[in-house]
């Protein structure tokens, strides 16, 4: 069974208990996805830069289709985010509107479906 948190791990080599949202590294993903349009519920959106089309336009619907986070590469407009640099400072999340860097991020979703 593949968590956010085993993800996590495997991106940066830093236990995934250091993030302040130990509820979302618990995370089941279900699967993994490229393209918003196959996003099932629980799976991991990951967003590419294509020759055209940039799959960061396509967060929001990968979302409401189902999948529980993306897995992104700059800021998306409207999600929270865990940075996941290396020697990012902790905690890693960042509220809309708050400081931001630029790196590797997972946009948590928010909302009342929020886990």
């Amino acid at each position: 069974m593949l968590t956010l948190g085993i993800l996590i791990e495997a991106l940066t080599g830093r236990a995934a208990t250091a993030y302040t949202h130990s509820a979302l590294t618990r995370q089941v993903l279900t699967d993994a996805v490229i393209d918003s349009r196959l996003a099932i519920p629980g799976c991991l959106f990951v967003a590419l830069r294509g020759e055209r089309k940039d799959g960061h336009e396509y967060v929001a619907d990968a979302f409401e289709r189902g999948a529980a986070v993306a897995l992104v590469e700059r800021e998306v407009p409207g999600f929270v985010t865990l940075d996941l640099r290396p020697g990012a400072g902790l905690p890693a999340t960042q509220p809309v509107g708050g400081p931001r860097d630029r790196g590797a991020r997972v946009p948590a979703r928010q909302g009342p479906r929020a886990r």
